[in-house]
């Protein structure tokens, strides 16, 4: 029986010489955040398909947006809707 030393050898896959920098496109945005502290925030990333050590691509990565959530922050809410004219007015006390 013949013994094949190169059947035990790991095949070695060529790799394509990567480009030093290729211009990618962006991703779609991710969905947003949940609000928290004021803001939300999405990503996207910039993405190729070549090979390349760096890609570029113009514009912001994250978009950062302020936002309210009720569950965070108390709002007091009047039980007249008509009290901020009535102060304002000089009306407070007149019905």
């Amino acid at each position: 029986m013949e013994y094949n030393d190169a059947q035990d050898q790991e095949q070695e896959i060529a790799l394509p010489e990567p480009e030093s920098v290729v211009y990618g496109q962006w991703s779609v945005w991710s969905a947003y955040t949940p609000c928290s502290n004021g803001e939300r925030t999405r990503v996207r990333t910039c993405l190729s398909r070549k090979y390349a050590l760096k890609v570029i691509c113009h514009g912001v990565s994250i978009e950062v947006q302020r936002c309210f959530s009720s569950a965070e922050t108390h709002v007091p809410v009047a039980q007249d809707p008509y009290s901020i004219e009535k102060e304002i007015s000089g009306d407070k006390f007149k019905f």
